[in-house]
């Protein structure tokens, strides 16, 4: 079984926001990866990543390169010739290195932890399996009128927009037609589309989440799911750091707690077969 994480700069230089700083990542986020990484090792298989030289620099200076095990792939981010708005798409490189894995593969964000092994789920090695579906909140997945496009892009005449959109946070591709199908029509629609939306959520989302499932649709595949939605949060095989990240941003002590459980568990877990772990900066901190 093999895995990817994504880790993409440009998002974080295309906000003015962050105009002259220098790329960092939060202490629970860093940690999260290297849990999100060795537990997935150590449960199903090998896991590489996908950066750009920006972000290779700052892992190699935090010491954490050797935790993916499948190799670091900088080409791929580095040389995006596309005409994207980064601050947009904030996860483009997603799509990006999703277009360079080949079938079967597993795309898994950085902030997801797998507490399980998955290879009983997957029972046919052609499915397409994401962690859960979402409901079409209207807020968030706005209908096709209220999209941004590009001059030159027309949506797909066959979509159905009653299909509720995949959470991406982690999919299983074994279907590689779709997930090429997925990642054309993916950057088709962002390509060029620079228009700014009032709240920088409903275009990623579409081009990342909704277009997944009108795209299977289209092929006729059915996409499953590992979890329910209304299991999402009770359930203990699969952790996703995204809802808890606005507490652990506006509480210190919060955070703080949260890094030394996380510096615990990987010490208790990992300590003997990955001796370096005690050298890699932001786990001494919380040592």
């Amino acid at each position: 079984m093999n895995a990817v994480h994504v880790t993409h700069t440009a998002p974080f230089f295309a906000r003015s926001a962050n105009m002259g700083k220098t790329y960092s990542i939060s202490d629970y986020e860093l940690l999260t990866t290297i849990l999100s990484a060795l537990k997935f090792r150590e449960l199903n298989g090998n896991i590489g990543l996908y950066t750009d030289s920006v972000g290779y620099k700052y892992y190699e200076q935090q010491k954490m390169l050797k935790i993916w095990n499948s190799g670091i792939n900088v080409d791929v981010l580095n040389n995006i010739n596309d005409n994207v708005d980064f601050e947009i798409f904030w996860a483009a490189g997603k799509i990006y290195a999703l277009k360079h894995q080949q079938a079967p593969c597993i795309i898994m964000d950085t902030d997801f932890i797998v507490w399980i092994n998955i290879s009983e789920q997957i029972t046919n090695k052609k499915d397409v399996i994401c962690i859960h579906r979402e409901e079409l909140n209207p807020n968030v997945y706005l209908p096709k009128e209220l999209l941004k496009v590009s001059p030159n892009y027309n949506f797909n005449p066959n979509f159905d927009w009653s299909e509720n959109p995949c959470n991406t946070a982690f999919v299983y591709f074994g279907n590689e037609n779709l997930k090429q199908y997925f990642v054309e029509e993916a950057i088709k629609f962002m390509k060029d589309n620079l228009y700014k939306p009032e709240e920088f959520v409903s275009q990623m989302v579409f081009a990342e989440q909704r277009l997944l499932p009108m795209c299977a649709k289209n092929m006729e595949v059915v996409i499953k799911s590992f979890v329910d939605l209304n299991e999402l949060f009770i359930q203990n095989s699969f952790t996703h750091l995204w809802g808890y990240k606005r507490e652990l941003e506006a509480d210190h002590l919060v955070a703080y707690n949260y890094c030394s459980t996380l510096v615990e568990r990987l010490i208790s877990d990992f300590d003997k077969g990955y001796k370096y772990l005690r050298d890699i900066p932001v786990i001494k901190k919380y040592l």
